[in-house]
């Protein structure tokens, strides 16, 4: 981790749900645990129930994994808001992408648990090509997806992804949602 330039602080509530992207290389895994270590953190993540067999799966949940099934994903949102119902603490990482691959949408469940729950959302990044990781202001959701939306867009409008080209647009699928007045 020579050279790697952490930026930014972390809030003093311990109730949020961090955006781990972009999440283009298994590297981004490795080098956030070292932001972890460095801002002295315990998180919770939610990953793909595939890495948590053994042997893998007992470091996995060592380091705050919850499995997530990609074949059921539906009360993946419900749990979540209710671990955050049940404690004091609780940072939870979400990767929105949910793959290394160029994705044409994030996945809206990071969103979705900051809502219901009534948590900030904190916008954290790696860029492996800058040797530099961090996290953002808190934003509030306030419940206009399309401005919260833009909102963690500006964020991460200077955050190259490597290898570029797999990071996709920052948009949830319901932002082009219409409503009929």
């Amino acid at each position: 981790m020579r050279g790697w330039k952490f930026e930014g602080t972390f809030p003093a509530t311990r109730r949020f749900v961090v955006i781990g992207a972009p999440h283009t290389s298994n590297y981004d895994f490795i080098v956030f645990l070292a932001v972890l270590w460095h801002f002295r953190l315990k998180v919770s993540y939610l990953g793909k129930d595939t890495l948590f067999r053994w042997p893998l799966g007992i470091l996995m949940r060592k380091l705050g994994g919850i499995p997530v099934s990609r074949d059921r994903p539906e009360g993946v949102v419900e749990a979540a808001v209710a671990a955050f119902t049940g404690t004091g603490s609780l940072i939870l990482v979400v990767a929105p992408e949910s793959t290394r691959r160029h994705q044409p949408y994030w996945r809206s469940g990071f969103y979705r648990i900051a809502v219901v729950a009534d948590v900030a959302i904190l916008p954290a990044f790696v860029d492996i090509d800058g040797k530099r990781a961090g996290i953002g202001n808190p934003i509030s959701p306030t419940g206009d997806m399309g401005y919260d939306m833009d909102r963690i867009r500006d964020y991460y409008a200077s955050v190259i992804s490597l290898p570029p080209d797999e990071m996709g647009p920052i948009r949830l699928r319901g932002e082009d949602e219409t409503t009929d007045s």
